[in-house]
């Protein structure tokens, strides 16, 4: 795999104008006080992995759809470690597709945005 990351986005959300991609030299960034969230620029698939500000990606993953639901509704992720070969590799990595149409994506996204929150506050 290559290293990470070649390239990155920043993040960012509001109420008003919803996500937003610029390309950043930093690896990560904090959006108007939200969660460190690290994304890859995808390069030219329909799936990205992003780096969470979580210890257990895979435990954050089943928890999403056991334990949590906005709105009713709630967002599946797959866990990035079973993309690599090296076991102790993308243990705070997700993959996520974005193939849905922009206002679920947009939807989706608010909904993982306060899945994450709630999960950080619940779990650390």
């Amino acid at each position: 795999m290559a290293a990470w990351p070649p390239t990155t986005c920043r993040w960012t959300t509001s109420p008003a104008s919803g996500p937003s991609t610029t390309s950043a030299a930093t690896s990560s960034t904090t959006a108007q006080g939200h969660p460190r969230v690290v994304i890859r620029k995808p390069q030219g698939a329909f799936y990205v992995i992003i780096r969470l500000p979580v210890k257990d990606v895979e435990h954050f993953a089943v928890w999403l759809l056991s334990d949590f639901s906005l709105d009713g509704r709630t967002v599946m992720i797959a866990p990035a470690p079973g993309f690599y070969s090296t076991p102790s590799l993308g243990t705070d990595e997700a993959r996520i597709a974005y193939v849905v149409n922009e206002h679920d994506l947009r939807e989706a996204i608010r909904v993982f945005k306060a899945g994450l929150e709630k999960y950080r506050a619940v779990h650390g």
